[in-house]
């Protein structure tokens, strides 16, 4: 499936954000699952462990409730697939959050709500601080 444009602008937005933040984009980062690949490539990466309806952006710090969020990045008129809905569920299951954004200040915004509620919340803002566990 083509990746919508809309939808690709509107993670590059994001990310252009998140290299603004001093530590963020340490723990932030997209999975390239989607997108044209010839017949030979995908059976590599599928046989590599490529798995479809995987989301787009995995922030891996936990909060007070999850281990991490995964994040879906949609048009304003895409539609989740069964794959990425089972995934989500399967997501939600084991203790990780999960959220479909249509543009990058939702997507931006969930971020920041999330990690609202991390111990690592002041870590990511105070950029001389040490990592505890």
């Amino acid at each position: 499936m083509r990746r919508n444009s809309e939808e690709a602008k509107n993670q590059e937005a994001l990310f252009q954000w998140i290299a603004l933040q001093p530590r963020l984009g340490r723990f932030i980062f997209h999975v390239p699952n989607g997108g044209y690949r010839n017949k030979q490539e995908a059976c590599s990466l599928k046989r590599q462990g490529v798995m479809p309806g995987v989301a787009d952006i995995f922030v891996a710090l936990p909060n007070d409730k999850y281990h991490g969020l995964w994040i879906e990045m949609k048009s304003r008129l895409g539609r989740v697939t069964p794959k990425q809905k089972n995934f989500s569920d399967n997501m939600v299951q084991v203790g990780y959050d999960t959220i479909i954004c249509r543009s990058w200040l939702s997507a931006k915004s969930a971020i920041e709500t999330y990690l609202s509620t991390s111990k690592y919340s002041e870590f990511l803002r105070n950029e001389h601080q040490q990592v505890t566990a």
